[in-house]
């Protein structure tokens, strides 16, 4: 979302040549977090199904977001700052 409104649409909405621009960016931000981390799936990062309500509140339960998921929202604030400065 923020490449996305960083280099986006135009001011009327309608796709133009940045359009391009935006997509090269976001495939430059998957391929350096997957470098960094194997993959972008959540389920592939912590191994939580969250559609399977019991297994959200264990994970919630033990702390799995707060101690893995900040690693990966700081993985992803370093990669989207080095893309568009």
């Amino acid at each position: 979302m923020v490449i996305g409104l960083k280099r986006g649409m135009s001011v009327d909405g309608k796709p133009n040549k940045s359009n391009e621009i935006v997509y090269g960016i976001i495939n430059e931000f998957v391929r350096e977090f997957v470098r960094r981390n194997q993959s972008i799936r959540c389920y592939d990062l912590i191994g939580v199904d969250f559609s399977n309500e019991e297994a959200f509140r264990e994970a919630r339960r033990k702390g799995i977001f707060s101690e893995v998921c900040t690693k990966y929202v700081s993985d992803a604030v370093e990669i989207v700052e080095s893309l568009i400065g």
